[in-house]
C-alpha cells in the first residue's frame, strides 16, 4: 500500500532515494511506517514489497527455508545446507580426510545437477532413512545414529523399500479424500490467497526428516521433471511414500496382500528414488552396487535389478488403470487453452485476504508467471533465473534468452541464433492472456522502486519457483472448488504440458520439430545436429500461444507501439516520470519498456473496467499521478498517438514475423471482400441514382400523359 503524501522514508539519513521526490513510499503492513522499498531491499536484505525490513513483526517472513512435515502436517523449517547434507560422506567429513580443495571440487561436480533436483532427491533419500530407521530389521543400512545411509546398501534393505513402494497406496489420494471431508463440513484451507496459511496442502512440498516418527513425503517438484526425457532429473515424482507408525512405534513393514484392489504410487515414482539412489551413490564416489546379495542375484547390478522391478510395476499399474483402480495419467494434467484463460482471469480477480501477510502484488506476480510459463513453455525453475539482461525488443516481439535448461544446465550455445532465445507476441485483441501487457503491469507496478540489486532479477525475491506453485495450489483448488474445467489437477507443469499440447493439436499448426525446440526437448541425438530450429518457426508458436487466432487475418497482428510523434512527447516528459530507474535498466530491457508503457495506455479504458481505483498496484503507479489530477487525462491524449495495426506499420515500417503463407492469403481475401462489398456498395448508389432519374422522367411523363387525357376529358364534357 502506498503511503499518505507528505510523509517521509523511516530510514531518514540513510535513505538511498533522497534527492527523488517522485519515488513511491510504501506502508509497513506490519508497523504502519512509510518506506521506500529500495532502502528495505539495500539496507536490510527484504525482498518484501510490503515490509519495511526494520520491524521485528515482519522478519520471519523473509527467511529462505525449505517445508518438512510434522506428526500434525504442519511446517518446520530446513535450509538448504541442512537438506543438502545428505549427500555428503560423514564418515570421511569426519575423519578429517577430506581437505577444502577437494571439498570445493565436489561441490563444483554437484553444479552438474540444478539446485531444484538435488532437493528431490534429498527429500526422497530422508524418507528411504525414515523407512530404515522405522524397523531394526534394517537398521544395518544405517549408522549408529539412524540418520544417515551407509554405502554400499544391503541388498534386502533396498529391496524391501522398492518392495514397500509399490505396495503403498498413493499419498494425494488419500489428502483429497480428507480435504472433500472438510469441504462437506463446510471449510477449505485453499479458498484464499494469502501469506500466512500454512497448513501442507495436497501439492505442498515435503521432506521426511530423521528425526519425525511419522514421515510423510509429497513432492510438488515433479511438476518441474518430464518423464520423457532420460537423465539424472527424469525421476521426479507426483506420489510419494507415508510411512505410519504404530502404536508401539514401530512399522508393520509386511507387505500389503490387497494392493491389487487399491491405488499405489506412480511408475515415476519408483523412478524418481532409484534416481536420488544412484545420485546419493555417484557424490560419494561409489559404484551402484549392494552388499549381501543373494547367489542367484550375484551377477547382476542393482541397476538392472530395479530396472527389472520397475518394468514389472508398470504391467502391474496399466493392469490397475485398466480396471479403473487407478487413473489414467500420473502427475499434472496438461491445461487447454480455454482453462488457462480462466487462470488468468482467477488470478486478475483474485483480492488478498483482510489480516494476511501475502504481498499485495501477489495477484499480478501469478497472473505475470502464468502468462510466462504458458508462452515460453518453460519450467518454473526458469523463473528464478529471468533477469533483465535475458530481454529484448526486436520488430514486432520480445526475445527471451532461457539461459539454463533441463537438459543443458551449462548453458551452452546462447549465441544468437541459439534454441534458448523464445519470441514472445502481444495479444491486443486478448488482453487478459496477453504476455506483453501482463508484464508490462507487474514491471511498472513493482520495479517502480527497485533499480539494480540482485542483477535486475525479472521477478523479485528468492525461491519464486516456490512462491508461484503455492499460488497456483491455492488458485486450483478453488477452481476445483468452482468446477472450472479440470483445474483440480493442475500445478505449475500443468501450463507447460497444455501449451505443448495446444502447439500440437492444431491442425495447421507448428511442427513437431518446432515444439520441441520451442519446449528445449531433444529430438535425437542425431537429429540435434541438423535440426537446430529457425526463427520463423518459433514466431509462429509464440503468436499462437499469446492467445492470436491463426485461422483469421488479425493473426499478423502488431504490438501496440507508439507513432514518431508519440515517441518524441514521451521523451521530452521523461522516461524516469513513467518508471523510476529506467536509466539503470540494460539496454534490451528498455527497448521493452516502450511496448510496455504503449500496452498500458492502449489498454487504460480495460483496465478501468477491470480494476477499481481502489487497487494500489495499478493506479499507484508513478504514471498515473505524475501530473496531479490531470494525469489521467494526459495519458488518455498520448494515447491517441498509439497504432496497433495489423501486417505493416505505415508510421514505423513495423511488419509481421512469424505468420504463416495463408496468413497473406486470408488478408488478401478479406481485402477482397471489403473491395467487394464497396463495389456492390457503389453499383448500388449508381443503380439508385439512375432509379431515382429513371422514376423522374416517367413521373414527368406520367403527368403530361394525365394533363392530355384530363384535356379530352374535358373537351367531351363540353
Amino acid at each position: 500500500m502506498s503511503a499518505p503524501a507528505g510523509q517521509t522514508c523511516l530510514y531518514e539519513a540513510s535513505c538511498v532515494m533522497r534527492g527523488q521526490p517522485e519515488a513511491q513510499l510504501k506502508v509497513c503492513q506490519y508497523c504502519n511506517k512509510p518506506f521506500h522499498h529500495l532502502c528495505a531491499s539495500t539496507l536490510k536484505g527484504t525482498d518484501d514489497m510490503n515490509y519495511c525490513g526494520q520491524c521485528n513483526q515482519g522478519a520471519h517472513n523473509n527467511t529462505v527455508t525449505q517445508r518438512t512435515p510434522s506428526n500434525k502436517r504442519r511446517v518446520s523449517a530446513r535450509t538448504d545446507e541442512e537438506l543438502l547434507r545428505v549427500f555428503q560422506d560423514r564418515r570421511v567429513i569426519g575423519s578429517g580426510g577430506l581437505d577444502l580443495n577437494i571439498q570445493a571440487f565436489r561441490e563444483l561436480q554437484s553444479k552438474v545437477v540444478s539446485l531444484s533436483t538435488q532437493r528431490n532427491y534429498a527429500y526422497r533419500i530422508h524418507a528411504i532413512i525414515a523407512f530404515f530407521r522405522s524397523h531394526p530389521r534394517y537398521h544395518a543400512a544405517l549408522n549408529e545414529t539412524l540418520d544417515d545411509l551407509i554405502l554400499p546398501l544391503p541388498y534386502d534393505a533396498l529391496v524391501a523399500f522398492f518392495g514397500y513402494l509399490s505396495q503403498k497406496e498413493r499419498v494425494r489420494d488419500k489428502i483429497k479424500q480428507s480435504k472433500a471431508k472438510r469441504m462437506k463440513k463446510g471449510t477449505h484451507p485453499n479458498m484464499q490467497i494469502n501469506g500466512d496459511d500454512m497448513e501442507v496442502d495436497d501439492e505442498a512440498e515435503e521432506e521426511a526428516g530423521p528425526s519425525q516418527a511419522h514421515a510423510s513425503y509429497e513432492d510438488e517438484h515433479d511438476d518441474e521433471m518430464d518423464d520423457d526425457v532420460e537423465g539424472e532429473q527424469a525421476g521426479a515424482t507426483s506420489n510419494d511414500v507415508e510411512l505410519v507408525v504404530g502404536v508401539t512405534g514401530v512399522e508393520d513393514v509386511n507387505f500389503v496382500t490387497n494392493a491389487a484392489d487399491k491405488p499405489t504410487v506412480a511408475v515415476s515414482t519408483i523412478r524418481g528414488y532409484k534416481s536420488a539412489l544412484k545420485y546419493l551413490y555417484q557424490c560419494r564416489h561409489m559404484e551402484f552396487v549392494a552388499r549381501d546379495m543373494p547367489e542367484g542375484e550375484a551377477a547382476m547390478c542393482i541397476d538392472e535389478v530395479l530396472d527389472r522391478c520397475m518394468k514389472s510395476y508398470t504391467k502391474v499399474v496399466t493392469e490397475k488403470k485398466s480396471r479403473g483402480v487407478m487413473r489414467i495419467h500420473e502427475g499434472r494434467t496438461g491445461i487447454s487453452m480455454d482453462e488457462y484463460i480462466c487462470l488468468c482471469r482467477m488470478f486478475r480477480n483474485v483480492k488478498p485476504r483482510r489480516g494476511s501477510t501475502a504481498p499485495g502484488d501477489t495477484w499480478i506476480f501469478g497472473w505475470t508467471c502464468t502468462c510466462l510459463m504458458w508462452n515460453l513453455i518453460c519450467r518454473s525453475e526458469s523463473l528464478d533465473i529471468l533477469h533483465l539482461q535475458h530481454f529484448d525488443w526486436e520488430n514486432d516481439y520480445m526475445k527471451v534468452v532461457l539461459l539454463r535448461t533441463k537438459t543443458d544446465q551449462a548453458g551452452i550455445g546462447t549465441d544468437l541464433k541459439s534454441t534458448r532465445i523464445k519470441h514472445l507476441f502481444a495479444a491486443p485483441h486478448n488482453p487478459e492472456i496477453c504476455p506483453v501487457l501482463t508484464l508490462a503491469l507487474y514491471t511498472f507496478a513493482t520495479r517502480g522502486v527497485f533499480l539494480a540489486r540482485e542483477g535486475n532479477k525479472l521477478l523479485m525475491g528468492r525461491d519464486q519457483k516456490q512462491r508461484y506453485a503455492q499460488l497456483m495450489q491455492r488458485m486450483a483448488s478453488q477452481a476445483a472448488n468452482d468446477q472450472h474445467g479440470n483445474l483440480d489437477n493442475a500445478g505449475t507443469h500443468s501450463l507447460r504440458k497444455g501449451g505443448i499440447t495446444h502447439l500440437l493439436g492444431m491442425m495447421d499448426g507448428p511442427g513437431a520439430p518446432t515444439v520441441y525446440i520451442r519446449a528445449n526437448w531433444k529430438i535425437g541425438e542425431t537429429q540435434d545436429r541438423y535440426i537446430l530450429g529457425g526463427t520463423g518457426g518459433d514466431q509462429f508458436a509464440g503468436r499462437i500461444l499469446a492467445g492470436n487466432d491463426s485461422g483469421t487475418a488479425d493473426f499478423a497482428v502488431l504490438p501496440p507501439h507508439f507513432t514518431t510523434e508519440g515517441l518524441k512527447q514521451i521523451e521530452e516528459i521523461g522516461w524516469e516520470r513513467f518508471i523510476s530507474g529506467y536509466g539503470s535498466f540494460p539496454a534490451g530491457f528498455q527497448k521493452c519498456i516502450r511496448f510496455f508503457l504503449a500496452s498500458i495506455l492502449w489498454h487504460l479504458p480495460t483496465l478501468q473496467e477491470w480494476f477499481p481505483h481502489s487497487n494500489d498496484d495499478i493506479w499507484g503507479m508513478p504514471m498515473f499521478g505524475m501530473f496531479g489530477q490531470g494525469s489521467m487525462a494526459r495519458l488518455m491524449s498520448l494515447r491517441e498517438h498509439i497504432i496497433v495495426s495489423s501486417h505493416r506499420c505505415t508510421d514505423c515500417g513495423m511488419s509481421a514475423s512469424g505468420t504463416p503463407t495463408k496468413t497473406e492469403i486470408l488478408k488478401g481475401m478479406k481485402e477482397m471482400r471489403v473491395e467487394v462489398r464497396d463495389a456492390i456498395k457503389e453499383e448500388m448508389k449508381v443503380i439508385e441514382e439512375k432509379m431515382d432519374e429513371k422514376m423522374k422522367v416517367m413521373e414527368g411523363k406520367m403527368d403530361e400523359k394525365m394533363k392530355v387525357m384530363e384535356g379530352k376529358m374535358d373537351e367531351k364534357m363540353k
